[in-house]
C-alpha cells in the first residue's frame, strides 16, 4: 500500500523544478510507444500503423492498432510547433487554450491540467481520448528562422474502457516523457 501512496504522489507532484531545456532533435516516438507498451494499453495483438516516421528536426509519430478488435488505437506525436503559438508565459490564456484546441482538431478541452509541463489539455470524443502536453521545452528554428517548442500530443481509442481509465493511462505516459525531457530518465 506504501509503494502504492508513493506512486500516486510521484504521479500527482507538483511541477519538477529542472533547468529549462532545449532540443535539438524531437525524440523518437517509437523509442517511447513500444509494440509491448502498445499490447499492454490495446489488451491484444497489435500492429504499427503506415504512417509512423520521425523526422529528427520536424515530428515524431508513432501509433499502434489493434489486431483482434476494431476500433482500438494509442498514438503518440512529438512535433515542434511556432513557439509564438504555444508560449505558456506569454500567451493569454484564452489564446493558449484557442491554440491546443485547434491542433487537436478545433475541438474545445474538456479539462486543463496545470502539469505536466507549462499546460496540458484533455479532449474527449465518445471511444477517442487525447492530451496534448506543452512541455516547455524550446526546439531548433524552424524553416522560417522562427523559435519553436515541443508540442506533444497522445491519443488513445479504447471501446471497452471509461474516458477517465484512457485519460489517466494517457497522463501516466505525459509526465513520463516530461520526466524524461526534464531529468533525462
Amino acid at each position: 500500500m506504501t509503494a502504492l501512496l508513493a506512486a500516486a504522489a510521484l504521479f500527482f507532484a507538483a511541477p519538477l523544478q529542472a533547468e529549462d531545456r532545449r532540443l535539438d532533435e524531437v525524440t523518437n516516438a517509437c523509442s517511447l510507444l513500444t509494440e509491448t507498451l502498445a499490447i499492454e494499453l490495446l489488451g491484444q495483438p497489435v500492429k504499427p500503423v503506415a504512417s509512423n516516421e520521425h523526422i529528427p528536426t520536424l515530428h515524431s509519430q508513432c501509433a499502434f492498432t489493434g489486431l483482434e478488435r476494431g476500433g482500438y488505437m494509442i498514438s503518440v506525436a512529438f512535433k515542434f510547433m511556432v513557439k509564438e503559438m504555444f508560449d505558456a508565459k506569454a500567451l493569454p490564456a484564452e489564446q493558449l487554450d484557442f491554440n491546443a484546441g485547434f491542433a487537436t482538431g478545433g475541438e474545445p478541452h474538456d479539462e486543463k491540467l496545470q502539469y505536466p509541463g507549462e499546460a496540458a489539455y484533455i479532449f474527449e470524443d465518445g471511444e477517442h481520448t487525447y492530451v496534448l502536453m506543452i512541455p516547455g521545452i524550446d526546439g531548433p528554428d524552424d524553416g522560417a528562422g522562427e523559435a519553436s517548442t515541443l508540442v506533444a500530443h497522445y491519443r488513445y481509442d479504447h471501446p471497452e474502457l471509461p474516458h477517465a481509465q484512457r485519460r489517466d493511462a494517457l497522463m501516466k505516459q505525459a509526465w513520463r516523457h516530461y520526466r524524461l525531457w526534464r531529468l533525462g530518465r
